[in-house]
C-alpha cells in the first residue's frame, strides 16, 4: 500500500494542487465569459432603443412630408434599413396601417410588434413608442423590461423568441439540465453548474 508513504503522498498533494488551480482557471474564465456576454447585451440595449427612437422619428417625418405633398421616399428607405436592423435583434412583425389627415390625404404609418411566445406586444404604434431597460435579479439573472411612454414596466425576457437577444439572454439565463423547466439551453450557468459539481464531488 501507497499509504504513508510520503513520496505518493507529496505526488497527491501535488495533482490535487493542480486539478483546484484547473478549476478557479475555469471558473474565472466563465465569470469573465459571463461578463462580456453582459457588456453586449448593455450595448445591445442601447442600440435597440436609438432604432426605435429613430424609427419613430422618421415615421412623423414621413407623415409631415406627405401631408405636404413632399417626396418622402428617401425618408421611407432610412426606415426600412433600420426597421430591418431592428429585426436582427428580435423577431418582429411590421403592419402599414392608412392614417386618414385630412379628406383629401392619407398616409401609411407602420405599426411594429414584439413577435412572443404569448402574442404580440406593440413597440411602435403612432405616437406609442417603447424603450427597453435591462435589470439583474438577485440569482444574477437578467430581465428585460419595457417602458411604454413612460407608463408600466412588464417584464418581457420570455417573450423574446428570436434573434441575437434571444441568444445573449439564453447565454445568461438558462442553466440546461440543471433548470426546473425542461428543453432549456445550455447557457453559461450550465457549465458553471457543471463544474461546482465536478469541484464538489473531488473535494
Amino acid at each position: 500500500s501507497e499509504v504513508g508513504n510520503s513520496e505518493f503522498d507529496s505526488m497527491v498533494k501535488s495533482s490535487s494542487d493542480v486539478l483546484t488551480k484547473m478549476f478557479n482557471q475555469y471558473a474565472k474564465q466563465l465569470d469573465s465569459i459571463r461578463a462580456e456576454h453582459e457588456t453586449n447585451l448593455d450595448i445591445d440595449i442601447d442600440t435597440i432603443n436609438d432604432l426605435l427612437s429613430n424609427i419613430h422619428k422618421l415615421n412623423e417625418t414621413i407623415k409631415v412630408n406627405q401631408i405636404h405633398g413632399n417626396s418622402a421616399l428617401e425618408l421611407q428607405d432610412q426606415r426600412n434599413s433600420l426597421i430591418d436592423e431592428l429585426s436582427g435583434y428580435m423577431k418582429i412583425d411590421v403592419e402599414y396601417e392608412l392614417q386618414q389627415i385630412t379628406d383629401q390625404v392619407s398616409v401609411e404609418v407602420p405599426k411594429i410588434s414584439l413577435v412572443g411566445k404569448t402574442g404580440n406586444t406593440d413597440l411602435i404604434n403612432g405616437s406609442f413608442k417603447t424603450e427597453f431597460k435591462i435589470e439583474k435579479a438577485a440569482d444574477g439573472s437578467i430581465d428585460i423590461k419595457m417602458t411604454a411612454n413612460g407608463g408600466g414596466e412588464p417584464i418581457i425576457t420570455n417573450d423574446i423568441t428570436g434573434g441575437t437577444m434571444k441568444g445573449i439572454l439564453d447565454m445568461l439565463n438558462q442553466s440546461g439540465e440543471f433548470d426546473a423547466a425542461p428543453g432549456t439551453a445550455r447557457g453559461i450557468g450550465y457549465y458553471q453548474k457543471s463544474l461546482d459539481l465536478l469541484a464538489s464531488k473531488f473535494a
